[in-house]
């Protein structure tokens, strides 16, 4: 489990178009009558092998963000707490990340977070840095809420003390969200697998003896 950057998808669309060209091409050279027999098998593999890889990366990296969603509560829970105690806010995200109260990934890009602060960024710097990285609608929100507080110069400890309770309803919501909606997407994932059989079972049953109905017609005239 791991994000896929944007140069990563562009090179799996691009090697996927190229093979599907490739393989056009030699189909074209070598038995190009196969082209015009085959072409319904053809064009489905070609859109399968394009698709394929694409839809691969793209899950990988919606599982990553959720990975990574699912944990905000607890980071911000966790600062929140340890702002208590009267830590700053880059000794409470290494803290957090040090108790393995959050885990891969978000611990990977907190450290990043830290580090970048550690070295003189400032926090907004470091936050939109940190929203550019996830790009996911939950730390869009999180971001744009926290460094929204801190402009209108509230402090970051009482920022984050009220984003917790904001980021675990949220959670809460999305994953309602997401249960309401499972079941009308299995019925449509249903409904496209019956289309799929159905269909392979006419082409089979009857398109089949079809096309080669004349044949029989012309032999038996002859």
């Amino acid at each position: 489990m791991r994000q896929i950057s944007k140069e990563n998808k562009q090179v799996a669309i691009t090697a996927s178009a190229v093979s599907v060209l490739a393989g056009l091409l030699a189909l074209a050279l070598f038995d190009r009558s196969a082209l015009a027999v085959y072409e319904n098998e053809i064009f489905l593999t070609a859109v399968l092998v394009f698709i394929i890889p694409i839809a691969i990366l793209d899950f990988e990296n919606q599982r990553w963000i959720s990975a990574l969603e699912d944990q905000m509560p607890l980071l911000v829970r966790g600062v929140s707490e340890s702002q208590e105690t009267g830590l700053t806010l880059v000794k409470a995200l290494e803290k957090v990340v040090d108790d393995k109260l959050i885990g891969h990934p978000l611990s990977d890009e907190i450290k990043k977070l830290t580090v970048q602060m550690s070295w003189g960024a400032s926090f907004e710097e470091a936050m939109n840095d940190f929203k550019r990285r996830v790009n996911s609608p939950i730390v869009n929100r999180f971001c744009a809420l926290v460094l929204e507080a801190s402009r209108s110069g509230g402090t970051i400890k009482k920022v984050f003390s009220a984003t917790s309770g904001f980021m675990e309803e949220m959670r809460d919501i999305d994953k309602e969200t997401s249960a309401q909606m499972k079941p009308y997407v299995i019925i449509i994932y249903a409904a496209f697998g019956v289309f799929m059989v159905v269909a392979i079972l006419l082409v089979r049953s009857f398109l089949s003896p079809v096309q080669g109905a004349p044949q029989i017609m012309s032999s038996v005239s002859i």
